[in-house]
C-alpha cells in the first residue's frame, strides 16, 4: 500500500447530508496489503467522520467490507478509495434501505479477509480463468462441468444454479475439507472444458513452430497446385456462381467493420457521461477494451499485411490470364496488383479470433464465416489459396498476440 491519509486529511472527506435514502456498499479485493494498523485507523476514522456503520476487514492478503450510509457518504469514501494505491479498481456492489441496517462500525484486522484455515493459500496470485458472463449458460451445458455454491447452506437454499453442487457448509474454513473429502474423488473432475482448452491453446500456442508449418505447406501447394487451379477455376465459373461469391467477399471488406467498431467505440466513452447511464459505467468500460481489441487487430494486421504484400510482390490470379503473368516482382508498391497476403482473409480471420476469445461459445460461427470468406478470395480469383492461408495466419496471430500480452489482462480487470 501506498501512503495514507492522516486524520486531518480523512476529515476533509467529512460532509454533511440531506439524503433520505440510505445506501448499502460491499466491496471486497485480494491484494497485499501492508501497514495495516495505519490503515485501520485512517479507515476508522473516515467512517465514523462521514457517519458510515458496518464491519470492514483487513488482511494481509486484501480487504473485505459491507458498509451503509448516506448517498453523499457513500459516494466521498469511495473517492477516498479512488485516491489509494492497490484500491483504486476495487469494485463496490451497491443496494439501498431506508435505514442504515448495521448499529455500530468495525474495522478489523484479520489473518484472512475470507477464512479458509489453510496455510499457504495466496488468493492474490492463486486465481482461475475469468468467464464471462455470456459464457457462463455455456459453460452449465458441458458435461464436465462441476458448479459448486461455495455459499454457506442458508443462502444455497434460497436460490442457486441447476445442478450446482451444495457442500452445505456454515462457513468457508468447512469448505478445504470438502474438497479433500468428496471433490477430488469425482471421477469427472479434472477433464478441461471445451472452452478452457481453446483458452489454452490461445494463450501457451507456439507461435513461432506453427509459422515453420505455414511457410512449408504455403510453398508445397504454391508449387504443386495454384497455377492448375486457378485455370480450372476459371474455366468453370458461371455468373451465379461468381456473384454469389462476390457477396460473400465483402464481408471481408475491413472499411464497413472499423466502422462499426469505431462507432462502438465511441458510444462506450460517451455513454457513462449520460446520467442515466451512469450505472452502468463498468459495462462501458469493458465495451470499451472491446472494440479497442477488435480495432488494433484488424488494424496491426492490416499494416502488417500491406508491408508483406510490397516486399513480396505476387501477381493476382487475373494476371495470370490476362497478361499471362505468374509469378512475383518484389517490392511492388502497387497494392492492387500484389496478391500475397490476402487483406480480406486477414481481416475478417483477426476480427474472428478476436471475437471467439471474447465470446468463445460462438468460435464455430465465426470461424465458418472467416473460412467462407477466404474461400470466395479463391472462387472469384482474387488470390490464390496460399495467399488467403497467411492471410488468416496473420489474422490470427496478431489477435492472439494482442489478447495474450494486453487485452486478457485488461479485461480480466473489468469483471
Amino acid at each position: 500500500m501506498g501512503p495514507l491519509m492522516n486524520d486531518s486529511r480523512a476529515k476533509e472527506y467529512a460532509r454533511s447530508y440531506n439524503d433520505e435514502k440510505y445506501i448499502i456498499a460491499s466491496f471486497y479485493k485480494f491484494v497485499p496489503i501492508s501497514n495495516l494498523d495505519k490503515l485501520q485507523n485512517t479507515l476508522y476514522h473516515i467512517c465514523r467522520d462521514l457517519g458510515i456503520a458496518g464491519t470492514i476487514l483487513l488482511a494481509d492478503e486484501g480487504i473485505n467490507g459491507t458498509i451503509a450510509g448516506t448517498r453523499n457518504s457513500i459516494k466521498h469514501f469511495y473517492q477516498w478509495l479512488c485516491d489509494q494505491p492497490n484500491l483504486n479498481r476495487l469494485q463496490i456492489k451497491y443496494s439501498e434501505d431506508t435505514s442504515i441496517p448495521f448499529h455500530r462500525l468495525k474495522v478489523r484486522i484479520k489473518k484472512e479477509i475470507v477464512t479458509m484455515g489453510e496455510p499457504g493459500i495466496d488468493p492474490t496470485s492463486d486465481v482461475g480463468t475469468y468467464v464471462d458472463p455470456l459464457d457462463w449458460n455455456l459453460l452449465l451445458k458441458e458435461d464436465n462441468t462441476v458448479v459448486i455454491d461455495t455459499r454457506n447452506h442458508y443462502e444455497v437454499e434460497i436460490g442457486t444454479f441447476d445442478k450446482a453442487l451444495n457442500p452445505r457448509t456454515n462457513s468457508f474454513r468447512e469448505f478445504p475439507a470438502w474438497v479433500a473429502g468428496t471433490l477430488e474423488k469425482m471421477p469427472n473432475i479434472n477433464k478441461e472444458s471445451k472452452i478452457g482448452k481453446f483458452l489454452q491453446i490461445i494463450r501457451h500456442q507456439p507461435l513461432g513452430l506453427t509459422l515453420f508449418f505455414v511457410i512449408v505447406f504455403i510453398i508445397f501447394i504454391g508449387f504443386f497446385f495454384e497455377r492448375n487451379l486457378a485455370l480450372l477455376i476459371d474455366q468453370h465459373q458461371t455468373y451465379l456462381f461468381i456473384d454469389t461469391f462476390r457477396i460473400i467477399t465483402v464481408i471481408g471488406d475491413a472499411t464497413w467493420w472499423l466502422v462499426i467498431f469505431v462507432i462502438g467505440l465511441s458510444v462506450s466513452l460517451l455513454g457513462p457521461r449520460l446520467p442515466i447511464l451512469e450505472k452502468h459505467e463498468e459495462k462501458f468500460k469493458r465495451y470499451k477494451s472491446i472494440f479497442l481489441y477488435l480495432i488494433l487487430s484488424c488494424v496491426v494486421s492490416g499494416i502488417l499485411h500491406h508491408i508483406i504484400k510490397i516486399i513480396v510482390g505476387r501477381y493476382r490470379p487475373r494476371y495470370l490470364f490476362t497478361e499471362d503473368l505468374y509469378g512475383f516482382s518484389p517490392f511492388n508498391f502497387d497494392i492492387a496488383m500484389n496478391s500475397f497476403p490476402s487483406g480480406h482473409s486477414q481481416t475478417i480471420f483477426s476480427i474472428c479470433v478476436a471475437l471467439s476469445i471474447i465470446y468463445p461459445k460462438h468460435l464455430i460461427l465465426f470461424l465458418l464465416l472467416a473460412i467462407m470468406v477466404g474461400v470466395s478470395r479463391i472462387m472469384i480469383l482474387a488470390h490464390f489459396p496460399s495467399d488467403v492461408i497467411f492471410g488468416a495466419y496473420l489474422g490470427i496471430v496478431t489477435a492472439i498476440l494482442l489478447n495474450r500480452y494486453y487485452f486478457r489482462v485488461l479485461l480480466s480487470k473489468q469483471k
